[in-house]
């Protein structure tokens, strides 16, 4: 299975969501209405993108109380029920400049992903040994970073309210969300409680682009946080399970973490003597 698993499911401890049953009434569409136009129009009238990316900011517990969490670790149950396989996934992040995750989904996959600041590294049981750079290193970047919430317009430049919908069984917001490098998100915020419930997105990867569905079943709070507990996510025919078994915020993270093995160290010296 050519999936780096990784790239499918940074943005669990990064992405803070919610959702539940809830089904305010639609706005009025019928023609024969008696209110006036005017009436009729401010009701259907689109809340702006800001307002909703502020909105989901104090829903998740706002900026003071994520300032609390420059550093986490975590811990993540993965399922692949179409494959029949289940596996780990280990994430350390450290004041937003440095991420390690490390996975293992025995019969198919293990390896590490490594950002250092401006570094970024693999090596996979399937792919091999890499640098990450470009595009594929600013988005670990935009994941890793812990006030990714607040911090919107830095990494959105162009965002935009789109209509009123339903995802998830749920009536939300759509909010298209433009990176610098052309990564466009498609961001569902629910009605009633603020929050992100959702999202798809193309994510770059080892083996090529991957267009990406997250759905949010249920959530947690953590340190007065509000984290994802069950996220799935979905691309092509196959759906990942993913649980939030346990989050640590400030933990004493081992250095040994960002130290590179011999075959990186390798890679980087052969990348640094092209550039010369």
């Amino acid at each position: 299975m050519k999936v780096t698993i990784e790239a499918i499911v940074l943005g669990l401890i990064i992405t803070t969501i919610g959702c539940g049953p809830k089904t305010p009434p639609s706005p009025s569409t019928d023609s024969t209405s008696n209110e006036p136009a005017e009436t009729q129009e401010a009701e259907v009238e689109l809340p702006s993108a800001d307002s909703l990316f502020s909105r989901n900011l104090e829903a998740l517990g706002g900026i003071e109380t994520l300032e609390t969490a420059q550093n986490t670790s975590a811990v993540i149950q993965i399922s692949i029920p179409l494959a029949g396989m289940n596996g780990t996934m280990n994430i350390f992040s450290e004041n937003g400049e440095r991420l390690y995750v490390a996975h293992s989904l025995p019969g198919a996959s293990e390896g590490q992903t490594v950002v250092d600041g401006d570094l970024g590294w693999s090596v996979d049981s399937l792919t091999g040994p890499r640098i990450i750079e470009g595009d594929e290193l600013l988005a670990l970047k935009m994941d890793n970073d812990p006030l990714a919430a607040a911090h919107y317009g830095d990494w959105y430049p162009v965002r935009e309210t789109m209509e009123l919908t339903e995802f998830n069984n749920e009536p939300a917001y759509l909010v298209v969300a433009t990176t610098d490098w052309g990564k466009e998100d498609r961001i569902f915020f629910s009605v009633e409680s603020g929050l992100a419930i959702g999202s798809t997105t193309t994510q770059l990867t080892a083996v090529g682009e991957m267009q990406v569905t997250t759905e949010i079943l249920e959530y947690a709070e953590f340190s007065g946080i509000q984290m994802p507990s069950i996220v799935s996510q979905t691309t092509g025919a196959m759906k990942i399970l993913m649980t939030l078994e346990n989050m640590e915020v400030n933990p004493v993270i081992d250095p040994e973490l960002w130290v590179p093995p011999a075959e990186i160290v390798e890679l980087m010296e052969e990348f640094q003597g092209d550039e010369e």
